[in-house]
């Protein structure tokens, strides 16, 4: 028996809220999406939908973060807006991510053990779990190819009997690498942290306690090397001094911080609204793939957020 993952449930505070407006049976497709982008949150895409599509619900029955945490928004019953002219047969599973190369591993688990109890509880079989555009082909979402999504099909078609079981013993790993995966988040707290830690869950955790203990040592961690728009906004909060002071502290990123400092404190034109912009690059106005996203962001567009609304207008 595959049983229902852990999940948060939000089904009270979803948009839209819950009623049932379909049978359990007229559900035949689980549909896989991405977000197309890395930095929301299943809030901040309800305000999105809400505010700019004028959407009374949202797009997603199961949203699933950068960690892998899993939020079940709405009841399966609950039609939702996840592809157009297909919801009345589809149940919804969308991923935080920008394209397929930004799906973190605990995503992608987690992803399958929500199929994988969609598809025992629905009896839906794994030929019937599509990507969006294998729906309705008007996105590259979630971004695998045909064969790719062939490939995990084939996975789904087999047996499921650990699908949701957690390795018992997890040998391969030493305990120190356990351990900071679970300083990382990544096997969860409480419980699911016993449970997917197994036998070695005692070991682990004395070894997490101690690298977290006041008086320990962990080695250094390497600072990771800010991008020149990171250093900008610190020298316009002030973070880096005047003068030579600045060119000491930036050193030899001084030229291009400067540069981008005057770019961004430089008068910008009034942005149009988004659906504006959006309905121009439907029109052709914004060019194609990779110029596009570059004309779109030098004029101060978030390119996911337009892209989005583009696919959601077809």
């Amino acid at each position: 028996m595959t049983t229902k993952p852990n999940m948060i449930d939000r089904r009270n505070k979803a948009l839209g809220g819950q009623s049932n407006d379909r049978a359990r049976s007229a559900i035949k497709v689980i549909v896989w999406h991405y977000t197309a982008t890395n930095e929301g949150s299943i809030e901040s895409h309800e305000n999105y939908w809400k505010n700019h599509n004028g959407w009374d619900r949202g797009g997603y029955h199961f949203y699933i973060d950068r960690k892998g945490v899993i939020y079940q928004n709405y009841n399966v019953e609950r039609i939702t807006w996840g592809v157009a002219n297909n919801n009345g047969h589809t149940v919804h599973i969308s991923l935080e991510a920008a394209s397929k190369k930004d799906y973190t591993d605990t995503q992608i688990k987690a992803r399958e053990q929500v199929t994988r109890w969609l598809m025992a509880d629905l009896n839906i079989s794994a030929p019937n779990v599509k990507g969006h555009w294998e729906v309705y082909n008007n996105t590259s979402c979630p971004g695998y190819t045909k064969a790719e999504m062939d490939k995990f099909r084939s996975g789904l078609a087999k047996a499921t009997s650990n699908a949701n079981k957690p390795a018992s013993n997890p040998v391969s790993k030493t305990v120190d690498q356990l351990a900071q995966e679970v300083i990382k988040g990544l096997h969860g707290t409480g419980e699911v942290r016993q449970k997917r830690l197994g036998s070695q869950y005692a070991a682990v955790q004395a070894r997490v306690n101690q690298i977290l203990a006041p008086n320990s040592k962990p080695a250094p961690k390497p600072v990771p090397q800010k991008t020149v728009d990171q250093l900008a906004r610190e020298v316009i909060d002030g973070k880096h001094g005047n003068g030579d002071a600045r060119k000491k502290a930036l050193g030899n990123q001084y030229n291009a911080v400067q540069k981008r400092v005057d770019e961004i404190l430089a008068p910008k034109a009034k942005l149009k609204p988004n659906d504006t912009i959006a309905r121009e690059v439907v029109q052709g106005l914004w060019g194609n793939g990779a110029d596009r996203k570059a004309r779109l962001e030098k004029a101060g567009y978030n390119y996911n957020m337009i892209q989005n609304l583009v696919n959601r207008m077809f």
